[in-house]
């Protein structure tokens, strides 16, 4: 249970890192 909401955290995490790294691009 813990690791799945860790996966969560850890994917939510690149996602957002993606997104500003696109738009700083």
């Amino acid at each position: 249970m813990f690791a799945l909401w860790l996966n969560r955290k850890i994917y939510h995490f690149l996602l957002v890192t993606l997104s500003l790294y696109f738009l700083l691009i």
